[in-house]
Formats: structure tokens, sequence, C-alpha cells
């Protein structure tokens, strides 16, 4: 489940990312998360959360990546397969989120 409890620093690092995406600082944001990852690179949490971050940057190819590690590391959970579907969309890849009936509001 994704509500797996992160070690400190990681814990640190991704409420850092969530200050900056909120305030639309999504440069310091993805280095956050990037930081977050290296201390729990096993969290789908950190990279759905650096796959938006990644889109909202217009950093389509890393938001699918992200997106797509996010859901082998969890893939019973349902927002990294919405994240990637959008992930995915974005990048003109759109035909995956049919293929994967996974619909995009």
């Amino acid at each position: 489940m994704a509500s797996v409890r992160l070690p400190e620093r990681a814990e640190a690092f991704k409420e850092d990312g969530n200050v900056h995406f909120k305030a639309g600082e999504f440069s310091k944001a993805f280095i956050s998360y990037t930081a977050a990852i290296s201390e729990a690179p096993t969290s789908a949490v950190l990279y759905s959360n650096r796959s938006a971050t990644a889109a909202k940057m217009g950093k389509y190819s890393q938001a699918v990546s992200d997106a797509k590690k996010s859901v082998e590391l969890d893939p019973k959970w349902h927002k990294a397969h919405g994240r990637l579907a959008t992930a995915h969309e974005l990048n003109n890849e759109g035909s995956y989120a049919v293929g994967h009936d996974i619909l995009i509001f």
C-alpha cells in the first residue's frame, strides 16, 4: 500500500517537496523529491510525486518514467495508475489510457 512510513530524512525531503510544489516552485520540488527517493528508493508515493512535478515542468518523458516506477513498486495503488495514464496523455501517448481502460477526468 502506498501509505508505508518513510525514513525520517525521506519524509523531511518529501515535505519540503510538497511545500515547493504547492508554491509552484517545481524545480525545487523536483530536487526535493529526488533527494527523498535517494533515501527511500522503494516508495511509490515519492515517484508519483516526482512524476506530477515533472509533468508540471513539461518533462513528460520523465513523468512517464516516474509514474511507471510508481506502478511497478505498488501495482495495486490506483493513484499510481492514474498518474501513469495522465503522464502518457501529456506525452501524446493517449492510446495508453484507452488501451488500459483508464479514464482521465
